[in-house]
C-alpha cells in the first residue's frame, strides 16, 4: 500500500488495522453494510464490482480477497 506514506511498500491491509487501531470498527461496519445487508444487487455482484475496482486500484490484496468471495457467492472464474 505505498499510497499510504505511513505504510512500507508491500503492506496490506493488516498492517493499516495496526496502524490506525480505531478505525478498524467502523470501517467493519461499513464493509458490512455496503457488502452484506439488504440490496437490490446480490451478494455476487457486489463482490464482483468490489473486485473490479481493486483491480483498477492495483491492489492485488483488495483484488484477490474479493475475487475469492465474488466465486465463494456463485461468479464463474
Amino acid at each position: 500500500m505505498p499510497r499510504y506514506p505511513s505504510l512500507e511498500t508491500g503492506d496490506h491491509l493488516e498492517a493499516l488495522l495496526r496502524r490506525f487501531p480505531r478505525g478498524v470498527k467502523p470501517l467493519l461496519e461499513l464493509h458490512d453494510a455496503i457488502m452484506r445487508e439488504a440490496s437490490d444487487l446480490d451478494v455476487a455482484t457486489r463482490e464482483l464490482i468490489a473486485a473490479y475496482v481493486s483491480g483498477l486500484n492495483a491492489c492485488a490484496f483488495c483484488y484477490g480477497a474479493h475475487k475469492t468471495m465474488a466465486h465463494a457467492f456463485g461468479v464463474d472464474p
